[in-house]
């Protein structure tokens, strides 16, 4: 049993929970240094930023990997960390140096004594995809000891931290407050600020996000001032709050200045949008992608709990990696993702039977099994529209359509048996998308596939646009689980600009979730010096 006492190596260590496959220093880097690493990649990815920024992002990169490296080193001397190949590049992969029996203690981590233990390996019908990295479960090896997401509901700050604090070993993905209105009209900003800066220390500490849900329709003038004062303070920080606005044509009309400000606060940060004239359940951003709940489901509910799980287990479908690996057919993908359902279901049966132990907290604060009762597990694609850009629209959205028709009625056959045989089980599986913001190296390469831009509102008329944002809808009807699109605002925020746009999208199309991002201003890459 090995014991780490140094904070950046415990961080450094706690990137290999829950993975069983090598990581390599990109890898790493990502994961302890995260917010500072995505701003970095964003730059080297992006096809708009001028060379001498490009030249400075490589230099900054180089950095994070010279201080990843240092703290890997020092571990492989422990023994706790060994490599296990070096790629083409140069570039070294790593691994826990521990058996299956042996565990890593973190002395003292944020008050807390950790253990840090080899994932077990389970042997599940994806196998052969997982070998190939066509299929990735989301939490690694660990995914079985833990649920995705989670939405919060309580009636005071105190109690919402509190609540929050043992939930880091239960969700591995993100922690969201629902009907956070209501904190915003009854505290003051130094409470609201004092409350949301702990939420992120703890988060960044474990690798989860967190989100809040705002009605700014229902919040007091007061709250109002209150709520900008919180974006002022989240909109510089390098590990952000996701604040998602729940709103509608006629509410965004009624709160223009309000939202004014905000896009005057936030700049070049996304602003998430939720359209309740489309849905009424909650959305929430995680690390893996969006997460929402069954529309009908979240309306059943006499009160929500007081922590409602949104989302138990996830595998994500390299689409594109798929296809390449063989030559494409419909039995072909089939046979995927009956493998992916099977793998799902296998996996939500194991966390049944051990509900009591890897969900204590959940279960204590919704006071027995509601915490889980309308929990979805997650099939989610990545390079989803590859089919579209290899075949055409047609073949996509057919292969779609059918493979979700087959998804629900596999999961009404296995509850049903589960039902005959006196043991009632829940089992709904859904289709969403992986966060375009993942790490490059797990999956395939991006598509090249057109940005949903605008210079003006003269673009919104045009047949591009118009064909681009219907392609969206699209996907935002067939991947049920959550889809979340992003307009691009090329040139700086014009807040005034920015409402207009906004309402175009939620009065015209049926998106339920968006976010609008406008292009950074010249410059901002130099904060990247300041991260530590």
């Amino acid at each position: 049993m090995g014991i780490v006492k140094e904070k950046r190596s415990q961080d450094v260590l706690l990137a290999f929970r829950g993975r069983q496959e090598g990581m390599s220093t990109s890898d790493v880097a990502s994961v302890v240094y995260a917010d500072e690493f995505s701003r970095i990649d964003k730059v080297l990815t992006s096809q708009y930023v001028p060379p001498q920024e490009v030249r400075r992002a490589k230099g900054m990169k180089a950095q994070l990997h010279r201080r990843v490296l240092y703290h890997l080193n020092r571990l492989i001397e422990k023994e706790l960390v060994r490599v296990t190949r070096t790629d083409t590049s140069g570039e070294k992969y790593y691994a826990l140096d521990i058996d299956g029996d042996e565990e890593i203690v973190f002395g003292d981590y944020r008050k807390r004594r950790l253990v840090l233990s080899k994932p077990r390996v389970a042997n599940l019908p994806t196998g052969a995809f997982e070998e190939k990295k066509i299929a990735v479960r989301f939490g690694g090896e660990a995914w079985l000891d833990s649920a995705n997401a989670v939405v919060l509901d309580m009636e005071d700050l105190s109690s919402l931290y509190r609540a929050a604090a043992p939930l880091y070993s239960e969700i591995n993905d993100v922690i969201a407050v629902n009907n956070f209105t209501n904190h915003v009209n009854a505290n003051s900003a130094e409470k609201l600020v004092e409350f949301c800066k702990r939420m992120l220390v703890d988060c960044k500490d474990f690798d989860r996000r967190f989100s809040v849900i705002v009605d700014p329709s229902q919040l007091s003038p007061q709250g109002r001032q209150r709520l900008l004062q919180m974006l002022k303070m989240n909109a510089p920080a390098e590990h952000t709050v996701k604040f998602i606005f729940e709103t509608s044509t006629k509410e965004l009309q009624g709160n223009y200045e309000f939202f004014e400000e905000v896009f005057n606060v936030y700049k070049a940060r996304k602003v998430f949008f939720k359209n309740k004239d489309i849905v009424k359940s909650p959305y929430l951003m995680g690390k893996a992608g969006p997460y929402t709940f069954d529309d009908a489901e979240w309306l059943a509910l006499d009160k929500q709990p007081k922590a409602l799980v949104a989302a138990q287990t996830t595998l994500m479908v390299d689409i594109k990696k798929f296809c390449e690996s063989a030559e494409f057919s419909f039995n072909a993908f089939e046979d995927l993702m009956h493998r992916t359902l099977k793998t799902l279901f296998s996996a939500s049966s194991m966390q049944a039977r051990r509900t009591d132990a890897c969900f204590k907290h959940l279960l204590n604060l919704s006071g027995g099994r509601d915490a889980l009762m309308i929990a979805r597990d997650y099939i989610r694609f990545w390079n989803y529209d590859f089919l579209r850009t290899a075949y055409d629209s047609g073949v996509m959205e057919g292969v779609f359509r059918i493979m979700r028709k087959r998804t629900r009625a596999f999961c009404t056959s296995q509850e049903d048996i589960y039902v005959s045989c006196g043991m009632p089980t829940r089992f709904q599986a859904v289709f969403s998308m992986v966060n375009p913001s993942t790490p490059a190296g797990l999956f395939s390469t991006p598509l090249n596939r057109d940005r949903l831009e605008i210079s003006s509102l003269r673009d919104f008329h045009s047949d591009g646009f118009r064909e681009n944002v219907r392609s969206k809808e699209l996907l935002s009807d067939m991947l049920g689980g959550g889809f979340q699109m992003t307009l691009h605002k090329k040139g700086e925020s014009n807040p005034e600009e920015a409402l207009r746009e906004v309402n175009i999208l939620l009065s015209t199309y049926r998106l339920p979730f968006f976010a609008y991002e406008a292009d950074a201003p010249k410059g901002e890459l130099k904060n990247l010096q300041t991260f530590a």
